[in-house]
């Protein structure tokens, strides 16, 4: 999505807030590297849009790219994993962008789909889906 990104994650260590509190700092420092060193012609845009978002942050002092809202969840059942994993291969087609799933680049529908896709996806394993169970 051009505005945000839902993803499903797993740490090794059971410390999935470190692992999207690194993840999210990665990214931010990414993005506004290209920002502020391409040729977009919004970039003066989106550079005054972060920083004036640093007003309503003690955080952030000179650019602030994400939201403090983390509405994340526990997945606790592979019925559960599997709903939030089609709610978001169908987001971009319920907010009317492409007629299917699969059709978006930047999503891994195809990879479940056709086993391959532009982004590189990692299907854990042993996923953790159930914390009651030892």
């Amino acid at each position: 999505m051009s505005n945000h990104i839902h993803i499903i994650v797993q740490s090794r260590e059971g410390k999935v807030p470190d692992l999207m509190r690194y993840f999210k700092k990665f990214m931010a420092k990414t993005i506004l590297d290209k920002i502020q060193n391409s040729p977009e012609n919004r970039r003066d845009w989106m550079l005054e849009r972060s920083k004036l978002a640093t007003e309503s942050h003690t955080r952030s002092k000179n650019h602030q790219f994400w939201q403090y809202v983390n509405p994340a969840g526990e997945i606790y059942a592979n019925q559960f994993m599997w709903s939030k994993l089609d709610f978001i291969h169908l987001n971009p087609v319920g907010e009317g962008l492409f007629d299917k799933a699969s059709h978006y680049l930047y999503s891994s529908a195809s990879n479940f789909i056709y086993d391959s896709g532009f982004l590189k996806t990692e299907k854990a394993d042993k996923p953790i889906v159930n914390v009651l169970e030892d």
